[in-house]
């Protein structure tokens, strides 16, 4: 069971899937714990310039500059924060998806695997009890040709011969379709069928499987939900309220042709962001 159970979350695409979406929660989560840290971003800029008044040329050259600005939150009411918090649930729903996932695709090879031993043993029992009522058969037509009396014997011992003959290809059909079923989610080489009839006879107990669903994939994924959407809630509130950020600045232009000259600025200080309508 366990190498079924190996090779079907190996092979399956659909389980792959849920692996990408899983590492997508995880990149985003990474993406909002950036937004705390410091920023900067460099613009670089070259401009030629032709000025003319009616057909007189006034100017000609070019400019060249550079800008370098800089800034990094410093307080914005927990805004980042529950942000950060709403992509760790996010991250958590989707690791419990995947477990679930992978749960899912568990149980369905699992239960291929118990009706396929099941078709299996079944298969065995038809085909002695065939056997049995072919021998029966045999020997009610040796007696029947010495006694006539004895024909509605081996009628009906055809009959049941035949619903046997029947049983027995609608089990091993039956065990065909669950193969097919089975191929589609660990592959082509499937491993001999084996008896779990001493595996099955041990229950386990009802108090631990009741609190073993608790501890499930699909409850931990809804209790994931429920409290990714209350830290998105109160990090929308929190974006309603002021922000305050560090800020810095440099910046520098260099203007070519007649008369060059060079500029350049550096700024820092903090900016508070109110929103008063929105």
């Amino acid at each position: 069971l366990q190498s079924l159970i190996d090779a079907t979350l190996a092979r399956s695409k659909a389980l792959g899937a849920v692996r990408l979406l899983s590492d997508a929660a995880r990149s985003d989560l990474e993406e909002t714990r950036a937004m705390s840290l410091p920023t900067a971003t460099l613009s670089i800029n070259a401009t030629g310039v032709h000025q003319t008044v009616g057909s007189t040329t006034v100017g000609r050259g070019g400019q060249l500059g550079a800008t370098l600005s800089a800034g990094m939150p410093v307080w914005d009411f927990g805004h980042i924060a529950k942000l950060t918090e709403w992509r760790k649930e996010l991250a958590e729903v989707a690791a419990q998806g995947q477990r679930s996932a992978e749960e899912q695709l568990s149980l369905n090879v699992v239960a291929l695997a118990l009706d396929r031993s099941r078709y299996v043993l079944q298969g065995q029992v038809y085909t002695q009890y065939v056997r049995k009522m072919a021998c029966l058969v045999d020997a009610l037509e040796i007696i029947t040709k010495a006694d006539r009396g004895r024909a509605s014997e081996l009628v009906q011992a055809q009959k049941s011969l035949q619903q046997a003959d029947l049983s027995l290809e609608q089990t091993m059909s039956a065990l065909r379709q669950t193969e097919v079923r089975m191929r589609r989610l660990v592959g082509d080489q499937l491993p001999p069928s084996i008896g779990m009839t001493a595996q099955l006879s041990v229950m386990p107990d009802l108090e631990q499987m009741q609190s073993d669903i608790l501890l499930g994939a699909d409850v931990a994924q809804a209790e994931a939900q429920a409290r990714s959407q209350r830290s998105f809630a109160e990090s929308v509130i929190a974006g309603q309220k002021p922000t305050v950020n560090l800020t810095g600045s440099a910046s520098g232009l260099l203007r070519g042709g007649p008369g060059e000259s060079r500029q350049s600025d550096i700024g820092a200080g903090v900016s508070i962001t109110i929103p008063i309508l929105q």
